[in-house]
């Protein structure tokens, strides 16, 4: 999968008349597709003053070390990740459903490259989307520029390091961005679990986010040592600054345990539910998940609820390959 190309030499300084909404539009479709395909889409900061945990049940203590071991041989060492990327979007207040093919690469922590290599609208083909860190730059294909920005600049607030989030896999899977605050044997729909309830490390998170991530509840299989239901609890920016008080965000359901060998035992779907920051309709994702090269990837992610539907099918997936040394620099 080859990222060079020939595009003009970009600009750092384009004129604002060749970009105009077109640009806007491009650049706010791409942001949230990124955040759509690799669960980043929100930030989190050390941890905000919190309620009493929740109390769980459990006569008994356990040592969560070989479950932390566990989760993350379950994750693996996934460091970077291409994909092609077949999406359809469709939003609450259009009846025009969009589709895209996408050329995807993503580096941990903080790095993706999004190339449009089909859609159709053609408003967006030939868009070319990229982070690194805080700094963001999209490729328009008409004017042949390239437009930087800051995220943190623009919006006061610290993007997301892509293996401390707390959508999808990123964050459960990266048990070492974590402390363990309690830990003990419990019961889950009637039988035996393992809980243990998390904290971000401090030396992990940025200064400043959109959403303060307070600790995680994480429910685990005893004997095969595989995630079953993960909670998730933090409180959300005000517009007028401050915080919202710390409330449950959303809530991982794992399934299908599949054994990987070696009494290795992973998911190979989770279910996700987001609650509706004014008591809406939740949004719900379905993934289905795969082993590729040692490392769990989602193969098909589909939502539903909320403010629109969304279908991800992912092909030509190749992990821990290597990037080429232009890969987030879109236009040259």
């Amino acid at each position: 999968m080859s990222w060079h190309h020939r595009d003009p030499v970009p600009s750092s300084s384009p004129d604002p008349a060749l970009v105009g909404r077109r640009w806007l539009r491009a650049a706010g479709s791409g942001l949230l597709l990124c955040g759509a395909i690799t669960g980043s889409a929100l930030a989190v900061k050390a941890p905000a003053p919190a309620p009493a945990p929740k109390k769980v049940a459990s006569a008994v203590t356990v040592n969560p070390a070989p479950f932390l071991r566990q989760l993350g041989l379950i994750g693996g060492d996934l460091r970077n990740f291409q994909a092609v990327v077949d999406a359809n979007l469709s939003d609450a207040k259009s009846s025009k459903p969009m589709s895209f093919r996408l050329k995807v690469a993503v580096r941990f922590p903080d790095s993706v490259r999004m190339d449009v290599v089909s859609s159709s609208n053609g408003l967006f083909r030939g868009y070319k989307f990229s982070r690194m860190g805080s700094a963001v730059r999209v490729y328009d294909p008409i004017s042949e520029r390239v437009t930087d920005l800051n995220l943190a600049t623009i919006t006061g607030r610290q993007p997301i390091r892509m293996d401390l989030g707390i959508d999808l896999l990123a964050g459960i899977f990266r048990p070492r961005n974590y402390e363990v605050t309690q830990s003990g044997k419990t019961t889950l729909n009637g039988k035996p679990a393992v809980f243990m309830r998390l904290i971000p490390r401090r030396g992990y998170v940025p200064p400043q986010s959109i959403l303060r991530l307070s600790h995680m509840m994480v429910w685990m299989d005893p004997v095969k040592r595989a995630p079953l239901k993960q909670e998730s609890y933090g409180s959300e920016a005000r517009l007028r600054g401050g915080y919202a008080p710390v409330k449950k965000l959303f809530t991982i359901t794992f399934s299908r345990l599949t054994s990987g060998g070696a009494g290795l035992w992973y998911p190979a779907q989770v279910d996700i539910r987001t609650e509706h920051p004014k008591g809406g309709a939740p949004k719900v994702t379905h993934s289905t998940l795969i082993r590729v090269n040692g490392c769990l990837v989602s193969k098909t992610v589909s939502t539903e609820g909320g403010d629109g539907a969304l279908q991800l099918t992912y092909s030509a997936i190749q992990v821990n390959q290597g990037l080429p040394p232009d890969t987030f620099n879109p236009g040259g």
